[in-house]
């Protein structure tokens, strides 16, 4: 996932919203830097991530049960 900003513009944003420039010019250069870096995900990623997550979970814990119930039938042959 790559983004892009315009630091010189998010910087002016920024001044016109009352930051002092250094502030400004600051922020939006570690912005640009974090997003060249890829270090920020956004909503959908993390959506697509977790429902990833949880399919993994779900196929697991199925196969859980599953062996649960095999172990439980097992026993009851055995003991019952």
């Amino acid at each position: 996932m790559t983004a892009m900003i315009d630091t010189l513009q998010t910087a002016e944003d920024l001044k016109a919203a009352g930051m002092p420039e250094a502030q400004a010019v600051a922020l939006s250069r570690v912005l640009g830097r974090s997003l060249d870096e890829g270090e920020l995900v956004t909503k959908t990623f993390l959506k697509e991530q977790f429902e990833n997550f949880e399919a993994r979970l779900t196929l697991k814990l199925s196969a859980i049960v599953a062996g649960l119930l095999a172990l439980f039938a097992a026993f009851d042959r055995f003991f019952g």
